[in-house]
């Protein structure tokens, strides 16, 4: 019954995660598209999103934490690197690369930060 409780967690925080994520996405393309945002603030927010995403799914793993917020951003981190991963190599037909290493390994610290935000902010009983 524990585990069922960590993968609904997980499951939770990753849904936080992709929804930010996927409707950032569309607002950012829908803005670019019809141009009212330029190219140089496109490319920017391109970076920003993300980032604000996996944040997001990480403070929402960390108020669902008992202890250890870092140890569940972690968690969350692992497996949204994993997911990203293989969409990467199977998706795309890329290879592992040195770049795709060093996103993954700021998908961890952002998501684990972000969860580490989160612990402190959960209601206090």
């Amino acid at each position: 019954m524990q585990y069922i409780d960590e993968l609904k967690k997980i499951g939770i925080s990753l849904g936080y995660l992709l929804g930010v994520l996927l409707l950032s996405t569309l607002l950012l393309v829908t803005l670019y598209y019809f141009n009212i945002i330029g190219h140089k603030t496109y490319q920017v927010l391109q970076f920003i999103i993300p980032a604000i995403s996996f944040l997001t799914g990480g403070f929402a793993i960390g108020k669902r934490a008992s202890q250890k917020g870092w140890l569940e951003g972690l968690k969350l981190g692992g497996v949204t690197s994993l997911l990203f991963l293989l969409f990467t190599y199977f998706g795309l037909g890329q290879g592992l690369s040195l770049q795709n290493m060093i996103y993954f390994l700021i998908i961890l610290a952002v998501v684990t930060f972000g969860s580490m935000i989160g612990i402190n902010y959960k209601k206090q009983d």
